[in-house]
């Protein structure tokens, strides 16, 4: 019973100094724009190990971002950008292997004004200043034969071309971060 007690009074603090603060982002659909040949070879999607699928933005001067669902986010971009391939759901069945090494977004300030609505900040009131969020997403990418061996790369990093001023606006504006990636692999691997 006193279990209970100190988690109702834990939960009436938390409630009390305006509860949880952090934003939860969870799986985006990235429709990019790409035009590419489509190619006559079987093509696998892979993501490798390294790339969580759960973690935390941290910004200095923004609330934490919980994102959640991001590799099916990465597989969702991926489709919808090259669907014109022959995507094949097994690697043994595959001519060319399009494997992500690397793909970790995070939150940019593009601007802050003293008035009008607030994005996310960590502390002040809701009617401070104004945020503008921008993000960015550094990544590596490789073609790879069936064999493994490397046939071509893409490093870099991509800015959304969208922008927010509120906090559900987060999904949007990385999504924008990962069309923009793969436009850029895109260039570099079939153009």
């Amino acid at each position: 019973m006193r279990k209970f007690y100190l988690f109702t009074l834990l939960l009436f603090i938390l409630t009390a100094c305006g509860g949880v603060r952090y934003i939860y982002m969870a799986e985006v659909s990235p429709a990019p724009n790409v035009d590419v040949p489509a190619i006559n070879k079987r093509v696998f999607f892979e993501i490798d190990k390294s790339v969580p699928d759960t973690f935390w933005d941290r910004h200095s001067e923004l609330k934490p971002l919980n994102i959640k669902m991001w590799r099916k986010s990465l597989e969702n971009g991926f489709l919808n950008s090259f669907s014109e391939f022959n995507i094949v759901n097994k690697k043994e069945d595959a001519d060319i292997i399009f494997k992500i090494y690397k793909a970790l977004p995070e939150r940019t300030l593009v601007s802050v004004s003293q008035s009008g609505q607030q994005y996310y900040p960590l502390g002040g009131s809701d009617t401070t200043k104004t945020v503008v969020v921008s993000a960015q997403l550094t990544y590596q990418a490789r073609l790879l034969n069936a064999q493994g061996d490397i046939l071509k790369r893409s490093t870099g990093t991509s800015i959304s071309k969208k922008r927010g001023t509120k906090k559900n606006e987060s999904g949007i504006i990385i999504a924008s971060a990962v069309e923009s990636m793969y436009e850029s692999i895109a260039m570099d691997f079939f153009q």
